[in-house]
Order: structure tokens, then sequence, then C-alpha cells
């Protein structure tokens, strides 16, 4: 397992900076999913699944306002790729479960 720091705004309104999302790695993920990888250049990204093939992924944020060249890149599947399965919320104080999903939107639960 292991724990992230989101940074940006390109996943609101699921995350936003300065929360936490808690993964497991593994290369057995669906579409909807958020996963976590690197990037050269930028180190650790989150993004949601978009489109899987054979040999690679695809990701795109939730926040439709935002765009990246990122969401343009073919994700290769031999890399190590966390999935994200619940997150903190630093703004709400409360935890949310991260399902796969095509909806933007999570449950949070109240501490």
């Amino acid at each position: 397992f292991r724990i992230f720091k989101v940074a940006g705004y390109s996943m609101w309104p699921t995350l936003l900076s300065r929360d936490w999302v808690f993964c497991y790695q593994t290369n057995e993920f669906a579409v909807g999913s958020i996963v976590v990888f690197k990037v050269d250049a930028l180190g650790f990204v989150i993004k949601r699944v978009s489109e899987i093939q054979e040999n690679y992924l695809r990701v795109e944020g939730d926040n439709q306002d935002v765009s990246s060249p990122i969401y343009e890149l073919n994700i290769q599947r031999s890399q190590k790729i966390w999935v994200a399965f619940a997150g903190f919320s630093n703004a709400k104080k409360s935890f949310c479960l991260l399902k796969p999903t095509k909806k933007r939107s999570v449950k949070h639960l109240t501490t």
C-alpha cells in the first residue's frame, strides 16, 4: 500500500489539492478507476482511467475545465500503477471510498 498527496485541481470535484489517496499497486483496473503513475517530467500523477488497451491505458482528469498533454499519452501497463481505493479530504475532514465510475462524484464518510 502507498499514500499519495493530491496536488492541483485536475481531479476536482472528486479530489482537491492537499487531499490524500490510499492506493495499492496492481495491473488490474477498470475504466473509471483512479490511478497513480509516474511521468518522468512531472513525478507522480493522479488521474482517472479513460481507456484500456492490451499494452497501455489512457487517462483523464475529472475537472472538465483543465486540459493536459498527459491525456494524450499511452501509459504503458508494464510500469508501476497504483489504484486508489480510498481518500481523505482535508477540506471536509472525512474519508471517502473511491470506486471505478464514469460519474465524477464520491460519497464522503464523516469522522
